[in-house]
């Protein structure tokens, strides 16, 4: 007794190593660094039990259910020594030498890379490959290949007498030249970049940039008013609009008039501005007019040159004359309602509001119907009469009447067959172009383009007509692409010139362009006919056949091409965008979909669309349904059941999670309150236990899992445990459920009235009539649980715009992102949305949602690109029968955990999988399968 109470010696404040991931690749790594601890905390100078203790303390609490597993006996169990060799027996790995030296050879480096971390790197992958007396001179050439410098890479292979400490010298010299001769570049102000030039307000005051400016929309003011009282104009009245609680000078209504909007006749560049094309949000005072140009314009640094508005005089029937506004941005003469007055007595009819520019609506006062006189002119119209309108303005129709508009209608004529069709061209009448056919020298100056750095002046995708007269008759000439700006390398440029030579399609293109196609397609040979439709755009740049600016590239280099145009994977827009620069050729776009398609990398990296939500089916009474879970908090782990059908929660708190205490748990649950119909859980263990299934089996239930990694489908009981633990969290468990069961759900009702028919008595006072046995009109809550699961539904995939997935069918090659692996489709589950699938001989069981359509992947493994195998323990194959149901209501005596379950399930026999014959594999994969 003396011994066991003897005070342990203090142990140095080391800090132990971090919890253990229990992945096999990791413990090699935890292993060493226990090694350490063990060493340093003077923690070998312990009893063998404590040192045990220590160590699966340290690796974390998933530590003691592995040690559950392993076939020792309680010494053992409280034996450090035999611990770690346990531990080593499951999850050390199997040295694979081909493997690593695969690893070894791929190694690049990568963008971005230090090249002290690459060869640091490239030094540890070799250790574990046994080259002997070939190591320093492999690593060498692992590090010459392999650095991303391909000028430096070069001029490393040129030396004869390299050896790897002078290859590593000149590699990490090469980097810190690289980057101080980034540095110096930089601060010469070398640095060779275009940056875009737009137009920017002066900035503030330094002592300003930093201080967040505060406008009070109801005064104008800079001022934060934190109460409204304290605003200045509260309480007072707009002398604009007449409304309370705000000044005229932040008045919206004000705003809300026949917005004109009149350019220019000349906009002037300020000195030191470099704006191009730039569209510029002044700033105006009060009551402004689109079109007209205030003084405070100046403050956007926008000059432009002062105009005068075009003023009419016209005569308004018989009532008298008015100056009118020419606005050709109006649909309908306007004017305010004050200019009535000088109009004499006017009979107004009742309309419509009218709308302005940004969607405005404008208060309309009423219309009235007379003639306009401008000259001797005339114009019978509807004038609408606004609320406030400083100015009558005179619309567009009235305008055309009266002559101020001149319109002119321009009929297009057909695109031409070919630009080099002078026939064609000399039918073109001379009325379509007069500008032409007035001599050189009088061409608009929009065409007239003087090339520099700020200005861009694009030719279009598609010659006009006017662009084939032109060149037709010697006005402009068409100067041909420099196809050495291509962004493409010589030796790839050479590579097509050589392949358009040899392909007898591209020949028969060339006769084809410099003599002209025919009409017809039919009338072109059948290799020809996919170019019809773009016939009008092929030419030939420095004998090249190209479409515009795309180089046509023939069927030998095509494959070549599509590989170079997918290169980073990226998706069909952008290859499609890439191709849309340099290269062309018929059906390019359909193969680069197809080769998409069959990509593993992006079939990999395919994000899958969300489905419909997939309600379950609603309980018709209490206890018919329940769902169940754990809920771990504050260490210690709960029990959680919920009824469907009134959401009346049990916690029960759990020494064990095992089959049998569960089992134990439940019966009393189902002795208080009967069997239900249906169990919903997820397949974890206990749920997924031999012994669970015999328990289901002999109380006559159904039980249903959800797929694994897909907690979704058991919502029921995942917002249970929400609940519970926000209960735990606040305060005592037991008051709050009690307070949670009287509480009123949506529906109206507390779980206690839809579980038990009547209210609970709690600390709040209640009168004896609220406690009476009740129960509501179950038609109608049905009917609006129905209709509230619905409108969920609805919402769910509105707003994720969710769409079924393609059913899988038996046999399909699908795509496992959680185990990072291929498998197949072996069958389709009872759930919905749920199927079997066979990955490396075994059978998994995973949601649609978690496979990925891999039918048309090809799989591409080049030298060293072996297949991926995941480290995860894969699924335990699911129990067949999944629902099972007792046809005799014979009551039987059951005891988990009994002698018979050893030879109830019969040993299965594990098979290596085929595609992984050449590899030697790590035993720790099937004694985790055999464990879980």
């Amino acid at each position: 007794m003396a011994d066991d109470n003897r005070r342990q010696p203090q142990l140095p404040n080391v800090r132990p190593p971090d919890e253990f991931s229990f992945t096999p690749s990791e413990w090699s790594n935890w292993r060493a660094r226990w090694a350490q601890y063990h060493m340093l905390s003077n923690l070998k100078n312990q009893s063998a039990e404590y040192q045990a203790n220590s160590l699966l303390y340290s690796m974390g609490p998933r530590a003691i259910q592995v040690v559950e597993t392993f076939n020792l006996t309680t010494a053992q169990k409280k034996d450090h020594d035999a611990l770690l060799d346990a531990f080593d027996g499951l999850y050390k790995a199997t040295k694979n030498t081909v493997y690593d030296r695969a690893k070894f050879f791929r190694r690049a480096q990568q963008q971005g890379e230090p090249a002290a971390d690459f060869i640091l790197d490239v030094k540890r992958l070799a250790t574990p490959c046994e080259f002997g007396t070939l190591k320093d001179s492999l690593i060498r050439d692992r590090i010459v290949i392999g650095i991303a410098d391909e000028a430096l890479s070069q001029a490393l292979q040129l030396d004869a007498a390299l050896d790897l400490e002078k290859c590593v010298q000149r590699v990490l010299h090469a980097e810190q030249v690289s980057q101080n001769s980034a540095v110096a570049r930089d601060i010469n102000g070398n640095g060779k970049e275009v940056h875009k030039v737009t137009l920017k307000k002066k900035p503030p005051p330094k002592q300003q940039q930093n201080k967040k400016i505060w406008t009070c929309k109801y005064c104008g003011r800079n001022v934060k008013h934190n109460n409204p009282k304290e605003c200045p104009a509260f309480g007072k009245k707009c002398n604009s609009c007449g409304g309370q609680n705000h000044f005229g000078s932040v008045c919206l209504k004000k705003l809300r008039k026949v917005n004109e909007l009149e350019e220019p006749e000349d906009c002037g560049e300020d000195e030191g501005s470099a704006a191009i094309n730039s569209v510029t949000k002044a700033r105006f005072g009060p009551s402004p007019y689109l079109g007209e140009v205030k003084q405070s314009i100046w403050e956007a640094g926008v000059e432009y040159v002062e105009y005068q508005p075009l003023l009419l005089d016209i005569q308004v029937g018989k009532l008298g004359e008015l100056e009118f506004k020419a606005d050709s941005g109006a649909d309908a003469p306007v004017m305010g309602k004050e200019y009535l007055s000088q109009l004499g007595p006017v009979k107004l009819q009742k309309c419509g509001p009218l709308r302005a520019a940004g969607d405005l609506t404008l208060e309309v006062h009423g219309k009235f119907k007379t003639t306009l006189q401008w000259q001797d002119k005339h114009h019978e119209v509807w004038v609408y009469v606004l609320e406030r309108q400083q100015k009558p303005l005179l619309g567009r129709p009235t305008m055309i009447k009266f002559g101020l508009i001149d319109l002119s209608v321009y009929k297009p004529v057909k695109v031409l067959a070919t630009q080099h069709s002078s026939k064609q061209a000399a039918a073109l009448p001379e009325m379509e172009h007069p500008e032409i056919f007035k001599g050189l020298g009088v061409m608009p100056g929009k065409e007239l383009h003087t090339p520099d750095i700020l200005s861009r002046a694009p030719l279009p995708d598609r010659p006009g007509d006017k662009d084939i007269l032109l060149e037709e008759l010697g006005v402009a000439e068409l100067a041909s692409a420099n196809i050495d700006s291509m962004p493409m390398s010589s030796s790839r440029m050479k590579q097509l010139r050589q392949a358009q030579l040899e392909d007898p399609v591209c020949k028969q293109l060339k006769v084809y362009i410099l003599q002209g196609w025919p009409r017809a397609q039919n009338d072109l040979p059948n290799a020809l006919k996919p170019f019809h439709a773009a016939r009008n755009e092929l030419n030939i740049q420095v004998d090249l056949v190209c479409k515009g600016n795309q180089i046509f590239v023939p069927n030998s280099l095509q494959p070549i091409m599509l590989q170079g145009l997918h290169t980073g994977h990226l998706s069909v827009d952008k290859c499609r965008s890439r191709a849309a620069s340099s290269v062309w050729w018929p059906s390019m776009s359909t193969q680069l979909s197809q080769l998409i398609e069959k990509c593993s990398v992006c079939i990999q990296r395919k994000k899958q669309r969300p489905e419909p939500l997939l309600p379950t089916p609603l309980a018709s009474r209490p206890w018919e349904m329940i769902a169940m879970d754990f809920a771990d908090c504050k260490g210690r782990k709960y029990l959680i059941v919920v009824d469907y059908f009134s959401t009346y929660p049990f916690a029960i708190q759990m020494q064990k999670t095992t089959a049998a205490p569960v089992i134990a748990q439940l019966e009393n649950l189902f002795a208080m309150f009967g069997s239900p119909e249906t169990i919903r859980s997820d397949n974890g263990p206990p749920f997924n236990s031999w012994d669970f299934t015999k328990f289901c089996e002999l109380w006559d239930i159904n039980h249903i899992t959800s797929s694994p990694h897909f907690p979704q489908s058991n919502g029921k009981a995942e917002a249970a445990v929400k609940a519970i633990k926000d209960l735990i969290q606040r305060g005592d468990l037991l008051t709050g459920l009690l307070a949670f069961r009287d509480a009123k759900l949506k529906n109206g009702f507390t779980p206690a009235q839809l579980f038990l028919g009547r209210q609970l008595r709690t600390t709040v006072p209640s009168l004896p009539t609220r406690l009476e046995p009740s129960w509501p009109d179950l038609p109608q809550l049905r009917t609006m649980l129905q209709e509230r699961s619905a409108a969920v539904k609805r919402r769910y995939d509105q707003a994720r715009r969710a769409k079924e997935l393609e059913p899988l069918e038996v046999n399909t090659q699908v795509w496992i992102p959680d185990l990072n692996c291929y498998g197949t489709i072996a069958g389709i589950a009872d759930t919905p949305r749920s199927y079997f699938v066979t990955v490396g001989g075994r059978t998994l069981r995973r949601n649609r949602r978690h496979l990925l359509d891999a039918k048309a992947a090809v799989l591409r493994l080049g030298p060293y690109q072996y297949p991926p195998i995941s480290a995860q323990p894969p699924d335990r194959p699911p129990p067949s029968p999944t629902t099972a149901r007792v046809t005799s209501t014979k009551r039987r005596s059951f005891s988990p955990g009994g002698k018979g379950r050893a030879t109830s399930r019969p040993a299965r026999e594990h098979k290596k999988p085929g595609h992984l014959q050449d590899f030697v594999l790590d035993k720790r994969t099937e004694d985790l399968y055999i464990l879980n």
